[in-house]
């Protein structure tokens, strides 16, 4: 009844290998752009809360402690941050940074909800979700929190999940009602 994080190889995916040595509950894991490190949430210490280890599951480190919940850990290319989003302040999830040694805590946003961020392969620019208009869309924003502007409209439907490609175009999840049926696609959408 717990999720818990475990790996597989191309080259055989019927055999899983357990990540994660505790009996707590993780999720929500995000490779470095190496592929050396895992950010993931965990509830080890009784509250959802940021970890980084080893791609092998080793050296597991808390990053995060708030007693508010945090969650969707995404790394900056360099793997020195990681951009999050969390209810500390207010009780309002908002999107913050911090340093992977848990120094440098920054808030990011500060109005509505926003959550599920994801960091562009050359660091500059995060996409996330946010209920600004009353509709849930994609916004993007400088890696500081400036020059946040949105980047999905389409009232009639509802834009979550975004991730970075490798060639810098975002993928995310559009859901949409037609008749009584609820139709969900996979969109891919270049910046510019």
């Amino acid at each position: 009844g717990k999720y818990q994080l475990y790996s597989a190889e191309r080259s055989n995916l019927a055999q899983f290998t357990r990540l994660s040595a505790d009996t707590a509950s993780a999720s929500d894991p995000a490779f470095s752009a190496d592929g050396s490190r895992i950010a993931f949430v965990s509830l080890r210490d009784g509250n959802a809360e940021i970890y980084v280890m080893n791609a092998d599951g080793s050296g597991s480190t808390r990053v995060t402690n708030d007693p508010l919940r945090d969650g969707r850990p995404s790394f900056t290319p360099d793997g020195q941050t990681i951009v999050f989003h969390s209810s500390r302040t207010a009780g309002k999830q908002q999107i913050w940074s911090v340093n992977i040694d848990g120094t440098g805590l920054t808030q990011l946003t500060r109005d509505s909800v926003n959550a599920s961020p994801t960091v562009s392969p050359d660091g500059q620019t995060i996409a996330y979700v946010s209920t600004r208009n009353k509709d849930s869309e994609i916004w993007l924003m400088g890696k500081d929190g400036s020059n946040q502007r949105q980047f999905t409209r389409a009232p009639a439907s509802r834009e979550s999940e975004p991730r970075f490609l490798r060639d810098g175009t975002l993928a995310y999840l559009v859901e949409r009602k037609e008749g009584n049926r609820t139709v969900q696609q996979v969109v891919r959408a270049d910046l510019a």
